[in-house]
């Protein structure tokens, strides 16, 4: 998140947090983040202040659950929404000039889960989207207003399931598709300036045979990881690896460059 509004309090020498909170974690959640800070050389301190803040402290997510079990047949979907809007404005008294930051950010997030269990059989389908749109800003004096926007999307799909099979193993096979995209966009005045975009695909798979809780073998292993980046200076990067069984079995460079 762009904490520049906030850039006059927190240059008031007092004390601050600036913390990162996830929603419903009840157990543990590890994440890590980076403040960075741009100064201003020509004096020891700015001033300022935030104008509009409508962020709210936390989100009020839908929930829906059918579940139903019938004749010792589990079946039903459990699914979450939720969506936030907010806008924060400040601004920065700076050594050059009055500095004005506006941010609308919108985030969206959905989980929808399927659920089939048997005395004997387990299956779990998941399907989990986060999109973030963001829109700062920023207007100073003697200089071209400068907006960035920024799209974030994190697609996640998973499948699970335990079925038995002869002579008393089962059969647990995870199917992963886990993709994260970056577009950003630079425009100063009424022109373009710089764009930039980055797309990560992930999808592996894997089959564990287990016999009680020992692991006895597995099948059907196998993993693909395809990277992608690209910028208005003409930059690009491509590269997929695909493995099976724990091994690479190729890599493809460039592909997605061409007559880009």
């Amino acid at each position: 998140m762009d904490l520049t509004p906030f850039a006059g309090i927190l240059s008031d020498g007092q004390s601050h947090s600036v913390s990162v909170r996830v929603y419903n974690a009840n157990h543990h959640f590890a994440t890590t983040a980076s403040l960075l800070l741009f100064l201003d050389h020509a004096a020891r301190q700015v001033t300022g202040q935030v104008t509009k803040n409508s962020l709210l402290p936390s989100p009020t997510p839908g929930i829906q659950v059918q579940i139903d079990t019938v004749e010792g047949v589990t079946i039903g979907t459990v699914n979450i929404y939720s969506s936030r809007r907010f806008e924060v404005e400040g601004f920065v008294e700076t050594s050059h000039g009055t500095v004005e930051t506006s941010i609308e950010q919108t985030i969206h997030f959905s989980s929808e889960q399927e659920f089939n269990i048997t005395s004997t059989s387990f299956a779990q389908n998941l399907n989990q989207r986060t999109r973030i749109s963001s829109r700062t800003k920023t207007e100073a004096e003697n200089d071209m207003d400068r907006t960035t926007t920024r799209q974030f999307d994190w697609p996640l799909t998973l499948s699970f399931s335990a079925a038995p099979r002869p002579d008393g193993f089962t059969g647990r096979t995870t199917i992963i598709r886990q993709e994260y995209t970056d577009r950003e966009r630079l425009s100063q005045g009424d022109d373009s300036a710089f764009f930039r975009e980055i797309s990560s695909v992930v999808t592996p798979q894997d089959t564990l045979i287990v016999q009680g809780s020992t692991v006895i073998g597995r099948e059907g292993q196998a993993s693909s990881h395809q990277y992608f980046s690209r910028d208005s200076s003409g930059a690009c990067y491509s590269r997929t690896i695909n493995a099976e069984l724990g091994l690479v079995t190729s890599i493809v460079d460039g592909e997605r460059c061409v007559d880009k």
